[in-house]
């Protein structure tokens, strides 16, 4: 007896509703239902030979593994990388800008920064500044939001959150710390992520 398109379709799709209010720990007793109905249903014939029985047991398998798998909930992240200083040289208690970042619509921020120098240990305080329009003259650092950093002490890569108040541009200021080595070069990324 052979199993109607709109049989079959139902019953994916009460499996598949199943499956997703059970959860994931019903895909052995999944195949057991199903196997169970297509036997009781007269789908899958028994008295065949071991080998079609074998090709369809492997099939309805198949079947149940594309149905019933869990959906991968979205992974991956959607935003950005931007180099936004790339070896800049900050001599001293030199001011170095960004570019200016158009932020708009971001959703969580993070910059990888490390500063390096040959001849010292490289010093530089890290700064926010934001800007309604984009202008030079606009940029201001927000009064509620603290440094990313105020002073390094080391060489490494450091990796800080930003929370940047609901503005359109962004840009990063470095600023040489009295004791920052004239060869200090920054490389750093902004990431922006959103959901």
């Amino acid at each position: 007896m052979a199993l109607s398109p709109y049989f079959v379709e139902r019953r994916i799709l009460w499996l598949e509703v199943w499956v997703n209010v059970a959860g994931r720990d019903v895909r052995t007793e999944a195949v057991r239902v199903l196997v169970r109905k297509l036997n009781k249903d007269g789908n899958l014939n028994l008295k065949e030979n071991k080998g079609d029985v074998m090709k369809k047991a492997i099939m309805v398998v198949l079947a149940l593994c594309l149905i019933c798998m869990p959906i991968v909930a979205h992974a991956e992240v959607y935003g950005d990388v931007e180099k936004i200083f790339d070896a800049e040289t900050v001599a001293s208690t030199a001011n170095v800008l960004s570019r200016a970042i158009n932020v708009k619509g971001g959703g969580v921020f993070g910059i990888w920064y490390k500063a390096t120098s040959a001849t010292g240990t490289a010093d530089i305080k890290l700064e926010v500044l934001m800007s309604y329009d984009g202008t030079a003259g606009n940029f201001v650092e927000p009064d509620d939001m603290d440094d990313i950093t105020s002073s390094t002490s080391d060489e490494i890569a450091h990796v800080d959150s930003i929370y940047p108040p609901p503005m359109k541009y962004l840009k990063i200021k470095c600023t040489g710390v009295a004791s920052n080595p004239a060869d200090t070069v920054l490389t750093a990324y902004l990431f922006t992520q959103s959901e």
